[in-house]
């Protein structure tokens, strides 16, 4: 019995000095799945700590979060063993040891400086660093440049500073245009945005010549209206926009806005700051999303009208800062379901003046009895009876209602 403890022992021994002795001679790699210095939730890897040169990142990992790995400057590859699509802002940024990223034919999109400051990114041929279909960051100095079909997204920052580039051909294979993506290209005058476009981030554009050109609605891409540069101050959406992108009227002076009814998407951003704004009108669009803050900080916000259920989405900061805004919209909708949920003061839909839930024929009649003083102010609900949210109540409100009920609408 004493021999075989001992040789089992022994043979513990032995065992636990080759692995020391392998340990010291090899730099070993880590799998995320077994390493307490991986935070991962919901399939997002949001913060390595670790100081393991070469890491394996689980197959459960679809999304590496902003920051995650942000100036680890141990870190030399990166190996994706699953399928993971998204790579975010400064994932990788100021990793200046990081040399390869391994199995990364799944990502799709790449959040801006994910890789800022690595010899990953400075290394790739060329001035056109791609990753996948990706345009990473364009680093030559040609005034006129042509993006290679089969590019399908231009990151963030991508041509970001680039003080020579006076013109951009984009291949119709992009759909997808990064926050800041040209932002101070001061010598960009001329670039054609193809109708596969679907998605501008924010700040594309800015401080552009091309940009500072245009006048009234910037509309470019597949129907997304990029800036609103004009003076008027009470506004309809032209019919062709499809959607708002980030930032389009970010700090603008218009007073009222009457969205086109095939709107279906306000990006973040897209009316923050708008200190004069007093309304907004949603119209026939059958699925509407609100991103985030698109509404935020407009303190004199009073008016904001739903149409029916067209409300899919609306981000809990979208109305953020603006105290005084009120919403319209039909009962049990998700419209209404965020004034509740939000302490906000909820209204009967636009136009829905009679006591019949909903708005229908018989409003119209009762807007027009209003006007022909058959019914007295103080038994009228003036609020709901101005239909198109430009602050008075007037036979323009009967006709825009009675188109709506059509469905004539803009």
């Amino acid at each position: 019995m004493k021999k075989t403890v001992i040789i089992r022992v022994l043979a513990i021994v032995l065992v636990g000095l080759m692995v020391l002795s392998v340990g010291a001679g090899v730099i070993m790699s880590v799998n995320a799945q077994d390493d307490p210095n991986f935070t991962i939730s919901d399939g997002v890897l949001t913060k390595y700590n670790g100081t393991d040169q070469n890491v394996t990142i689980p197959s459960a990992v679809f999304y590496i979060g902003d920051f995650a790995f942000e100036n680890n400057t141990t870190l030399n590859t990166v190996t994706f063993a699953g399928e993971v699509n998204y790579i975010g802002q400064g994932a990788f940024s100021g990793c200046t040891a990081l040399t390869a990223i391994y199995n990364t034919q799944k990502v799709t999109s790449v959040g801006a400086d994910a890789f800022k400051s690595t010899p990953f990114l400075s290394s790739m041929p060329g001035d056109f660093k791609t990753l996948n279909k990706i345009l990473l960051q364009y680093s030559g100095t040609q005034q006129t440049v042509t993006v290679a079909d089969g590019v399908n997204s231009i990151a963030p920052g991508a041509f970001a500073g680039n003080r020579t580039v006076q013109t951009i051909t984009l291949p119709a294979t992009v759909a997808e245009i990064g926050e800041k993506a040209f932002y101070g290209c001061v010598s960009l005058e001329n670039i054609n945005l193809p109708a596969t476009v679907t998605t501008i981030g924010r700040f594309a554009f800015e401080g552009t010549s091309w940009l500072s050109e245009q006048s009234g609605f910037v509309i470019a891409g597949n129907g997304i209206l990029v800036k609103y540069i004009g003076d008027n101050t009470n506004i309809s959406t032209p019919n062709e926009v499809l959607q708002i992108a980030p930032s389009a009227f970010e700090g603008s002076n218009i007073q009222t806005v009457r969205l086109s009814g095939k709107i279906y998407l306000l990006g973040s951003y897209a009316f923050y700051n708008c200190q004069n704004l007093k309304s907004v009108k949603f119209n026939m669009a059958p699925s509407v999303f609100v991103d985030e803050f698109a509404f935020a900080n407009c303190s004199n916000l009073s008016i904001l009208a739903f149409y029916k259920d067209s409300l899919t989405s609306m981000d809990s900061t979208a109305i953020n800062n603006s105290p005084k805004t009120e919403i319209f919209a039909d009962s049990g909708t998700l419209a209404a379901e965020f004034a509740n949920t939000n302490g906000i003061t909820l209204n009967p839909a636009a136009g829905d003046v009679d006591s019949m839930a909903g708005t229908t024929i018989g409003d119209a009649t009762e807007i027009q009895k209003f006007l022909a003083k058959l019914i007295k102010e103080e038994d009228f609900n003036t609020k709901c009876g101005d239909f198109n949210c430009d602050g008075k109540v007037d036979i323009i409100d009967v006709t825009a209602l009675q188109k709506m009920l059509a469905k004539i609408d803009f």
